[in-house]
């Protein structure tokens, strides 16, 4: 753990004589720290940083003291800046009583405890933690029965790094959390139980690809053959058995279903119910019964106890939290809540023996509990009733977000309430339903702290995120986060967003697909008559339409040259660069044995003297520090990582197209044809077989570099923001040398053996934490100039670069390849840099550029151009001037051209730009024109 406190954060300023080890915490033998602590405990603050230590005390929720062994006094933080405490306290040899009632409460809090009365008004029990607890039947949505062999087996105060894996890196134990970033699948062996019940909080970042397997034959060492297979693909939940029979695997498929709760969120709650004996499973979200699902074969019975979790999402991060297995034996097993018309307004009780009545009323007496139906009035033992549900009452729901959480070890139960303090080994603080809390530390597991403020600030953020919807005017999405946000905050500013998202909105008047196949790239209504619209296409088709009915159609320009790159992502801005150095590539990405060779170690996890290294970037940086120490470079020059912009122009090695040997316009913008074209160039997904290869075994591109595309992601210098934000902005458009040295990210180029083919595009733009260090990440060495971002920054070097390039191939222990000077459009063109149309209705002619350089004239009934001229450059941007007979084209070779229509030449030509046009203006004279470009200007 590494220790990164914020100033702020930090009340009581120490200093500490001589070197502390930073690296790792543990907890020191001092009389400050309560004797029953079992280990470290964490405290974790909003900034992202942790300290392991032991909880002193927590004063009036307004200040936390910490104990830890670097400091001879307590240290002192804030309260307001504690996310979560985790607790790791024993009581002794006693253990508290547990109870064998689950109730739940209408605010989703639940606790554990046993029944000591019960009337028409109040619940009077005992907690797991020691408390006589008192609760109105108002508040409480249901109480449930557990059966007599109910035991918790796992939770996240045990030890899951215990639990087997099928590999290192599939899933690690984090404060008490499972976390993965790697398929792989871990588990243990439960005890023979016959029915298992599993909750954990999930969190995900891009896909939520999950699978636990009950009552399996592996141990989370392997996949195994037998047991239940429940999946979840983001929104779509499968259950699937998967037996022995006569020596061959049986998988049937026993339910699938859709969850509208999954969709668009990156977190829910799952409990799941599964019973060896009835082959039966229930899986709720959210606290919402989702599905339910019974396996009706008879030639089946599984007599395996593995339970799985499986990462089935790639490099996908997953992370499980509050994780929590329990089980029982015997036939008992979970009913489904009553629908509304069942219980109609009344309590209603479920028995054991799978009976069920709506009561009028029920309370308890020295032999169970008496309970009053529309039958009369019955004396029934706690055992054998399996559940109670009180009625609905949405009044009683809160919506109110508690300032704190608390997590209760062995399943007890999670409350949500006002923290007053932590004092003596006990927490104490106000529930709203059940009044005073006094809760012993040994058997709280996590306490989440500051949760009102937190929603505050989430509240705050969606109101500024609607906010900006509503100014780049998407209305829709603007009512999406005003309708989900907390509706007690729901304040007069929230009021005056939702009113103007209402009346940003347009209503529909007309509706139609003019490409239903392909679909639209542009719609222009035309001016000269009312409801006439003139559309284009993405496969360069265009279309007229009044209203329903098509006028005309036809094509203006082949369709590869209208359609964006396959996998193209919004940070892919096309911009001209400029390259005003030279600067050295290694041919090939760095190899184990040169690795070895210059710092003596080999972090990769397949070894071989010619693979690609697997290092993190910190790594890459310290080969890159070595390098210049054992191998000093000519002055003014470094050993280093290359910029993303030097990345991205050697990779292209002048091409324009998705790949190396590719041009825009002329390749199929297909996925067959992406695949075929890469397999000559690079390994990735399709062609590695989800192995690393050598280095230099597929043809080099245009430039003599290797493996540009695929087999290992290259890191670079540049940094960027967490989640790559930064990269819509950077860098700026005509900037020379660009380089962003800062950054909590780094970026990685060029994709992998283990990607598809749209991630080893010339134009992706990849990022990661510079400390991850996968078996799919590398380096390639550069020699080049100290970099700075001043973009003034030159080089005066030149004028001998052709003896510097013997000498540098002369010292160099890699083979490089030298880079010259020059310009590149780096990214990929979106819909705005395709070739153009627009129609005149009033000359019934359409006047359209192509990706071959021309400008055409053609009648609106046919495809044959009436006339054409030669632009040396695809035409962007099509303005007529509406005084004259007079049309603008700007290019993307950043020329702009005055052209006559009447006599079909070019009048003027304007070369102010350095890049692609991306738009002309006209004042309302027709005498003045603006022009910006790609180019920076």
């Amino acid at each position: 753990m590494t220790l990164r406190i914020h100033p702020q954060i930090l009340k009581t300023l120490f200093f500490i004589s001589g070197t502390v080890p930073f690296t790792t915490f543990c907890i020191g033998q001092t009389n400050q720290i309560s004797s029953n602590i079992n280990g470290p405990e964490t405290v974790s603050f909003f900034d992202g940083s942790s300290l392991l230590g032991g909880l002193n005390e927590i004063k009036d929720g307004d200040e936390l003291i910490w104990n830890h062994k670097s400091s001879q006094n307590p240290l002192k933080f804030d309260y307001k800046a504690v996310e979560s405490i985790l607790f790791n306290r024993i009581k002794g040899k006693q253990r508290d009583s547990v109870g064998s009632m689950m109730i739940l409460f209408k605010n989703n809090d639940f606790l554990r405890g046993s029944i000591q009365s019960l009337n028409t008004d109040r619940l009077l029990f005992s907690s797991g933690f020691g408390q006589s607890l008192e609760a109105s039947l108002s508040d409480i949505r249901s109480l449930e029965f557990l059966p007599e062999s109910y035991q918790v087996l796992y939770d996240s105060s045990y030890d899951f790094e215990k639990w087997k894996k099928s590999n290192t890196k599939a899933w690690t134990e984090e404060q008490g959390s499972l976390v993965s970033v790697f398929s792989g699948s871990t588990g243990t062996i439960l005890p023979e139980l016959d029915a298992i019940e599993v909750s954990f909080q999930a969190e995900w970042q891009r896909s939520f690809y999950l699978a636990l397997r009950f009552f399996s034959d592996s141990d989370g060492g392997s996949y195994g053959s037998e047991g239940f297979h429940l999946s979840f693909s983001n929104n779509r939940i499968n259950l699937q058995s998967n037996r022995k029979l006569k020596g061959r695997t049986i998988r049937e498929t026993l339910g699938s279903v859709m969850v509208d709760q999954l969709v668009g969120v990156k977190t829910a709650n799952f409990k799941i119910y599964a019973h060896r004996q009835r082959k039966e499973f229930i899986v709720f979200v959210n606290g919402n019964e989702v599905a339910k699902w019974k396996d009706s074969s008879t030639d089946y019975l599984p007599g395996n106890s593995g339970l799985l979790f499986i990462n089935q999402g790639g490099n996908s991060y997953l992370r499980l939290e509050e994780l929590t297995i329990a089980g029982w034996s015997g036939e008992y097993f979970l009913t489904s809540p009553p629908s509304e018309k069942e219980q109609d307004g009344t309590q209603f009780i479920s028995f054991k023996n799978g009976d069920s009545t709506p009561l009028q009323s029920s309370f308890s007496n020295d032999n169970g509990l008496s309970i009053k139906t529309k039958r009369g009035i019955f004396e029934v033992p706690y055992e054998n009733i399996k559940s109670i549900y009180f009625p609905h009452d949405d009044l009683n729901q809160s919506n109110l977000t508690f300032k704190e959480e608390v997590s209760l070890k062995r399943f007890l139960g999670k409350l949500s309430f006002k923290l007053n303090s932590i004092q003596n080994n006990l927490l104490l603080g106000k529930h709203p339903y059940l009044g005073n809390l006094r809760i012993p530390l040994h058997s709280v597991k996590r306490l989440r702290c500051n949760l009102l403020l937190k929603s505050y600030k989430e509240y705050l953020l969606q109101l500024k995120l609607a906010e900006e919807s509503l100014k780049s005017q998407n209305s829709e999405k603007a009512l999406s986060i005003l309708e989900n946000t907390n509706p007690q905050y729901q304040c007069w500013y929230w009021k005056r967003l939702k009113f103007l998202a209402h009346d940003f909105q347009t209503k529909e008047i007309l509706w139609f697909s003019p490409h239903p196949e392909v679909g639209i790239l542009k719609a222009t209504l035309c001016e000269e008559v009312g409801g006439t619209i003139f559309t284009t296409s993405r496969e360069g088709s265009f279309a007229l339409w009044d209203e329903y009915a098509k006028l005309a159609e036809g094509n203006y320009t082949h369709k590869h040259s209208t359609s964006q790159e396959l996998g193209r992502f919004k940070n892919e801005k096309w911009k001209k660069i400029f390259i005003s150095t030279s600067y050295w590539l290694g041919r090939t990405e760095v190899t184990q044995e040169q690795f070895e060779k210059v710092t003596g170690t080999n972090p990769s996890k397949k070894k071989g003297p010619n693979l690609p290294v697997q290092v993190s970037w910190f790594e890459s940086m310290e080969f890159c520090k070595l390098m210049n120490k054992k191998y000093p470079p000519p002055d003014g020059f470094i050993w280093r990582l290359p910029t993303e912009a030097e990345w991205e122009y050697a990779a292209r090695a002048g091409s324009s197209g998705p790949f190396c040997e590719t041009s825009y316009g002329k390749f199929p913008n297909k996925q067959n044809s992406y695949e075929e074209h890469l397999k000559q160039y690079g390994w990735f997904s399709e062609n590695s077989l989800g192995e690393v290869k050598a280095v230099s075994q597929k043809s080099p591109n245009g430039w003599g570099l290797f493996d540009m595309h695929g087999n290992v992601w290259e890191w670079c210098m540049d940094g960027t923001s967490v989640n790559k934000n930064e990269l819509f902005s950077f860098p700026r458009a005509g900037t020379k040398n660009p380089v962003k040295l800062d950054g909590d990210w780094k970026v990685l180029r060029g994709g992998s053996f283990i990607t598809d083919y749209s991630r080893c595009r010339s134009s992706y733009r990849g990022a990661n934490a510079p400390t991850v260090s996968e078996g799919d990440r590398g380096l390639r060495i550069c020699l080049g100039q100290v970099l700075s971002t001043d973009e003034s920054n030159t080089s005066k070097i030149e004028r001998h670069k052709e003896n510097l390039d013997k000498q540098v191939q002369e010292f160099s222990p890699i083979s490089l390849q030298r880079i010259d000077p020059g310009e590149f459009m780096m990214g990929t063109r979106n819909s705005t840099s395709f070739p153009q149309a627009i129609c005149d209705l009033k000359d019934k002619n359409i006047l359209s550029t192509d990706s071959s350089g021309k400008v055409r004239s053609q009648n609106i009934s046919s495809n044959i151009p009436e006339w054409e001229l030669d632009l040396n450059g695809t035409g962007l941007i099509i303005t007529p001037l509406s005084t004259k007979n007079y049309v603008l084209v700007g290019t993307d070779n950043g020329k702009v051209h005055l052209i006559n229509k009447s006599t079909k030449r070019i009048i003027s030509t304007y070369s102010d730009h350095l890049g692609p046009i991306s738009d002309i203006a006209i004042n309302n004279s027709q005498q003045i024109f603006a022009t910006c470009g790609t180019g920076g200007r």
